[in-house]
């Protein structure tokens, strides 16, 4: 086993993988500190965050599970903006003779983006930048718009994405991330916004699903 996989596992009670397939949920993948199911209506998928593995803080939340929660509780504050995701619920459960704490998260079902990575990867690097010196949005999108005016070669995906989009839709991308920024900054996390942090939903748009990274993966 590699000394990733087992970090994964140190996170999870042996037993909790079978826990949830007996109930009919269908395994899609793991993280360091997380586990996701889709369960058996098929629209949603369960996320599960794993506890400390060890040390003083054993058994106990991660750092990490707050920043998803401030995460989450901004989503709250904007259930219509359509690139965060909907969730459903956001509890705890304790499971395993220990009874140790997990996270669950039900959230609605989305899918990887495929193509495109440079493309994606290109327009969220410039965004990043941009929020971090406060750069107007009208201004960042007229630069996008002169690049394809000018028929110069644009990376794939990034014309796609501003012609889906649109004006409108670019700016309250921009000013999303910019509000993520805001609270990353506010919390000292870091503002993790790459290509692997983003999906599609129903309706083609891009979603952020992990845009704080925590230094300290400690209570």
């Amino acid at each position: 086993m590699r000394a990733e996989e087992i970090i994964i596992e140190a996170h999870f009670d042996p037993g909790i993988k079978q826990f949830f397939l007996d109930k009919g949920y269908k395994y899609l993948g793991k993280g360091v500190d997380q586990m996701a199911f889709l369960e058996p209506d098929g629209n949603t998928v369960l996320k599960i965050y794993g506890t400390t593995p060890k040390g003083e803080y054993s058994g106990k939340l991660t750092a990490k599970h707050k920043s998803f929660k401030t995460f989450y509780d901004a989503i709250k504050r904007d259930p219509t903006n359509e690139f965060l995701p909907e969730i459903y619920d956001y509890k705890l459960f304790e499971f395993g003779e220990l009874k140790n704490p997990y996270l669950e998260i039900r959230m609605e079902r989305l899918s990887k983006f495929k193509k495109g990575a440079e493309g994606w990867d290109s327009l969220l690097a410039n965004m990043s930048s941009n929020v971090k010196n406060d750069v107007p949005v009208n201004r960042y999108i007229k630069s996008l718009e002169d690049e394809i005016e000018k028929g110069q070669r644009v990376r794939y995906g990034l014309e796609k994405l501003i012609i889906h989009l649109g004006r409108e839709g670019l700016t309250k991308m921009y000013k999303t991330i910019f509000n993520l920024y805001q609270l990353a900054k506010y919390n000292d996390y870091k503002l993790d916004l790459h290509y692997g942090n983003f999906m599609i939903d129903s309706d083609g748009n891009p979603v952020i699903t992990d845009p704080f990274w925590v230094y300290d993966w400690g209570i």
